[in-house]
């Protein structure tokens, strides 16, 4: 008689996957100390080096007692030399930008129409911001990135990653979702390897 199997956990779900493509993976979880609530929250926190020695991590965030849109992310990062202040977001443009009548078209443009017209970039972007993003291959990379999967973000020192030890007081491009993490380890290893070759134009 077979026996119904509870399904993974996200958590499970990761080590799975680190498992299979022989990847070291680290994972904390604090229980906040609880009060009145019924319910417990907890701070999760995992990473995953592509290989040893790597500039480029997956990295899984949740933070249950938070409400913003970054107290629940995953994403592919790695480090890059622009000042820790410089912040950035570049999502893909939907359906809804384009017809809104009201929407507001980013302060910042490449001057290459089919990047610019694809995209939605925030507004405050700052001079090595800018030099990055004019450059033609970057754009392509990102580009295909969004091709990949439209929920994806590309962010610059958006989401807080100080936690794993290599990151601590770098700064780091990311390719991102929020709210959820990824699990899906296919569109993971994906993301490994285009990081990797968007790793290279920097």
């Amino acid at each position: 008689m077979e026996t119904n199997k509870s399904p993974l956990s996200p958590i499970e779900i990761l080590e799975v996957f680190a498992k299979k493509t022989n990847r070291e993976i680290s994972f904390t979880e604090t229980a906040y100390v609880k009060h009145t609530s019924r319910y417990q929250h907890y701070l999760r926190r995992l990473y995953i080096p592509n290989k040893i020695n790597s500039d480029v991590h997956f990295v899984s965030f949740l933070d249950q007692k938070r409400i913003d849109e970054f107290a629940n992310f995953s994403g592919i990062f790695f480090p890059i030399s622009v000042p820790l202040s410089s912040k950035i977001e570049i999502r893909k443009k939907n359906i809804l930008d384009k017809l809104n009548p009201f929407f507001k078209k980013s302060g910042f443009e490449t001057g290459n129409e089919e990047f610019d017209s694809g995209v939605v970039i925030s507004e405050n972007v700052s001079f090595e911001e800018q030099e990055i993003f004019n450059n033609r291959k970057i754009q392509k990379h990102v580009l295909k990135i969004f091709e990949l999967n439209e929920i994806l973000k590309i962010t610059i020192n958006q989401a807080n990653i100080n936690f794993v030890p290599f990151f601590e007081g770098k700064s780091h491009i990311g390719i991102i979702v929020t709210r959820h993490w990824l699990l899906d380890s296919e569109l993971i290893q994906n993301l490994f390897y285009l990081m990797e070759q968007f790793r290279k134009e920097f």
